[in-house]
């Protein structure tokens, strides 16, 4: 993470694009970036979670710890996913307070957070109502 945001830094300096890949759960690292104090200009969501069970890994597991429990336990890793999409927005709406842009692409996310207790969760706009 230190070493993305070290690139991000730099490129901003220069007034140059770059794309930076890094793997992570969202949650975990929304969370790190929000502790070390960093601006982003933009937050968005891409992740498949209209589909908690296949489409979503929960905070706190691997992808193939996750692959184990939803083939053991589906009901539970449903509710593990829908409480990690609740904190993920709870966080992408953190970054909008500290003033980046944040929008969703209609992935229903904002729904989950809102029906976990994220009573704010629309406070951001999904892509296409925003700019479409």
């Amino acid at each position: 993470l230190d070493e993305a945001l070290k690139l991000a830094e730099e490129a901003k300096e220069r007034g140059e694009g770059l794309s930076i890949g890094l793997v992570g759960n969202a949650v975990d690292i929304h969370q790190a970036i929000l502790e070390k104090g960093f601006k982003i200009d933009i937050i968005t969501d891409q992740t498949s979670a209209h589909d908690p069970l296949n489409g979503y890994v929960p905070q706190g597991y691997s992808v193939e710890e996750a692959k184990v429990l939803r083939e053991k336990d589906p009901k539970k890793y449903v509710e593990l996913s829908q409480a990690s999409m609740a904190k993920h927005v709870e966080l992408m709406l953190e970054f909008q307070k500290r003033g980046a842009v944040a929008f969703d692409y209609g992935n229903n996310i904002r729904q989950v957070a809102f029906n976990n207790g994220v009573k704010n969760a629309f406070d951001f706009p999904g892509f296409v109502p925003a700019y479409i």
